[in-house]
């Protein structure tokens, strides 16, 4: 015989704990969740598999985020270079 889970507090316990950050997002879903007749395999299942999708969903903007700041650079040191070309040229020209 299953389970069956009282309430969805233990859900969101279990995502809170094992997820680190969760969005409001993933809370709202949860929240839309019939837990009255859901067990608590099936309970598991789902929360594993939001915890899953936050994850992929923080990698993603981890990566965003690495190459903005990667283009930020590149940008930063190609302006560099030109102030520095400029200042040679008038430089010389004195």
């Amino acid at each position: 015989m299953k389970k069956k889970l009282i309430g969805g507090f233990i859900i969101a316990t279990m995502a809170f704990s094992g997820a680190g950050a969760v969005s409001a997002a993933n809370i709202s879903s949860l929240n839309r969740v019939d837990l009255s007749n859901m067990d608590i395999e099936t309970a598991l299942q789902l929360v594993q598999s939001q915890r899953s999708q936050l994850l992929d969903s923080q990698l993603k903007n981890q990566n965003l985020s690495n190459k903005r700041n990667e283009a930020f650079d590149v940008m930063t040191n190609f302006l560099k270079k030109m102030q520095d070309s400029r200042s040679s040229i008038i430089g010389n020209m004195r």
